[in-house]
């Protein structure tokens, strides 16, 4: 957690952590971004975790609009106007409701100028989530992942599936080729928010998307490559292991640009 005066436990603003321990808890999360004092795209977010918690076989006992009201409050007391926010929630495995709900602002580092306009170095790790809709915390894949982050220096790691290209540890990824969007199918990843808008922004733009998971030895085929997610919106990536790709490219410009116009301007109020 990050240094906050204040967080929400259980709806209630404190300065105090009180999260219980117990043995094989659920825990289901989803982190958002806070730019001028807005939440962006919050009820995607908040849908999001909702249906998670719903495919897990557990409720929640407040509402998205109760919930919506306790962020605005965290928002207010910390005073912050940029960071990202994340709500934990914690369930034991026999029963329904949730034990306890924390809401609070995490440490947050958004790619710099440069790796916008050159692209980050990515390397892929065999392995997938368990089940990809849910948004679960500490999983095995992120915690081998993290590792090899700090291991390689790498930006990101990108998950393989019998050799073919699903997500990133912490992102989603696209490729371009011939002016079409390939992306692996909703089936295999964890469908993020920002993963969403660019495929809504793709569609206004006509331009062609393909659900197909890459294969790895395909890589080579592949003229550009991007992850998406919230702290990155649209971020290109130059290269994965000994593959390299174009940055900038034209596709990925045209859809930058149409993600602000269409929908973040927009949800910010600008």
């Amino acid at each position: 957690m990050a240094s906050n005066t204040y967080l929400i436990e259980n709806g209630e603003l404190t300065t105090t952590i009180n999260k219980p321990e117990f043995d094989d808890l659920l825990v289901i999360y989803d982190v958002f971004r806070i730019e001028n004092d807005k939440p962006l795209f919050l009820n995607d977010h908040l849908k999001r975790l909702y249906d998670g918690i719903s495919k897990s076989g557990h409720r929640l006992s407040v509402t998205t609009k109760e919930l919506a009201g306790q962020i605005f409050t965290l928002i207010e007391a910390e005073k912050r106007n940029i960071g990202n926010i994340k709500i934990e929630c914690s369930f034991k495995q026999q029963d329904t409701y949730e034990c306890y709900y924390a809401i609070f602002f995490i440490p947050h580092n958004y790619p710099d100028v440069e790796q916008y306009r050159s692209g980050v170095i990515c390397t892929t790790l065999n392995g997938c989530r368990a089940n990809p809709s849910i948004k679960v915390a500490n999983t095995s894949i992120r915690v081998q992942s993290n590792k090899i982050i700090e291991e390689k220096r790498v930006f990101e790691t990108i998950l393989t599936n019998d050799e073919a290209v699903t997500e990133g540890s912490r992102s989603n990824i696209f490729f371009v080729r011939n002016e079409e969007l390939i992306t692996a199918p909703d089936s295999l990843v964890l469908c993020g928010v920002m993963r969403k808008k660019v495929l809504e922004t793709a569609n206004r733009l006509h331009i062609p998307i393909i659900f197909e998971a890459v294969r790895v030895n395909k890589l080579p085929l592949m003229e550009a490559a991007f992850l998406t997610g919230t702290s990155l919106r649209i971020l290109p990536v130059k290269r994965i292991d000994e593959y390299r790709f174009s940055v900038p490219h034209s596709v990925i410009t045209e859809l930058t640009e149409g993600l602000y116009r269409f929908y973040i301007d927009r949800d910010l109020g600008k």
